[in-house]
């Protein structure tokens, strides 16, 4: 992917990053062609460090996998009370960014689960059903729009 397709989607993730103050925003592309996909965090916006970048789930592991397995959002109101502690290590991305509340929608382009989306908070109870609702109905139409020629032709390797 060129630098400047790079530029665009890292600006319009700091751009859901402040519009709804979350603490984190990050993003998976979603590969293509191969039998048994792997999925990496490839953006992310307010990052605390670099290690979701090493972070690689298969399908039905971690937020991304749950999400790409079930084609479905996720919602982890308050991560304490839901998951508990002797879990935590099958959700990296939960302990290197110290998330307390998260949000996960898959992104869809003409009807293929193209990239999965994950918004945050490193306090519980962040991410409400309301603010969840109220974020994917204003990213998920306009997502058809961003996505592009660029990002279609993602390059993993």
């Amino acid at each position: 992917m060129n630098e400047q397709a790079n530029l665009k989607i890292q600006q319009e993730l700091d751009h859901i990053r402040n519009e709804f103050a979350f603490d984190l925003v990050t993003l998976t592309i979603v590969q293509k062609n191969i039998e048994f996909p792997t999925l990496k965090w490839h953006y992310a916006s307010g990052n605390l460090n670099n290690r979701y970048k090493r972070i690689v789930l298969q399908s039905g592991k971690g937020i991304a996998g749950i999400v790409y397995k079930t084609e479905k959002p996720l919602l982890m109101k308050n991560i304490t009370q839901e998951v508990p502690h002797s879990e935590l290590i099958s959700y990296p991305i939960i302990i290197s960014e110290r998330l307390k509340s998260l949000g996960a929608i898959p992104l869809f382009h003409q009807g293929c689960l193209v990239a999965i989306l994950l918004v945050a908070f490193r306090y519980e109870d962040g991410v409400t059903e309301e603010l969840f609702r109220e974020f994917k109905q204003k990213v998920i139409p306009e997502f058809e729009s961003f996505y592009s020629e660029e990002m279609k032709s993602f390059d993993l390797s």
